[in-house]
């Protein structure tokens, strides 16, 4: 590919890409690639909505109360916002412009989450990290990043480990 084939492909992206969704399950290589995802969103000028999914499993062994069950979830929740807190600081760190970040967890399961989320806050693109089928069991089923790139209408850049 030539120079000017490349321009001109870098300026029809930054032409339509206005809301970047970055999902994150706070690892350490999640918060790797949104560096990476806010340079990206930088040089396009766009928004950048962090998204995490958390989802509290309880097994058909015991009953919980309802309110405990609340309870965890707004824990939990509790929890990815003070993480988004870490985000906000490396986004400020790194850029040298103020962008537009919003912060979403909600309780889901991460791809359902991840596509919903997508189409409601008008996304553009999905960035996310992903480490890689690790286990028998991630390779057969795949990992939450390759089911969001099977499923998803709109492009996923996927940053790996």
């Amino acid at each position: 590919m030539n120079a000017q084939y490349l321009a001109y492909q870098r300026n029809a992206v930054k032409g339509r890409v206005k809301n970047i969704l970055f999902p994150t399950d706070f690892t350490s290589y999640s918060f790797e690639a949104f560096a990476l995802a806010l340079q990206f969103a930088e040089r396009l000028k766009a928004n950048i909505h962090l998204y995490h999914a958390y989802h509290y499993a309880a097994t058909g062994e015991f009953y919980i109360v309802p309110e405990l069950i609340q309870e965890i979830h707004t824990e939990l929740k509790d929890q990815a916002l003070n993480e988004f807190q870490a985000y906000e600081s490396k986004a400020r760190e790194i850029s040298k412009d103020p962008l537009n970040l919003s912060f979403r967890a909600d309780a889901d399961f991460a791809v359902e989450g991840i596509l919903r989320t997508a189409e409601e806050v008008s996304a553009d693109m999905i960035i996310m990290g992903t480490e890689g089928a690790e286990n028998l069991l991630e390779k057969w089923f795949g990992s939450v990043s390759c089911q969001v790139v099977e499923r998803s209408k709109i492009p996923v850049m996927v940053i790996p480990k």
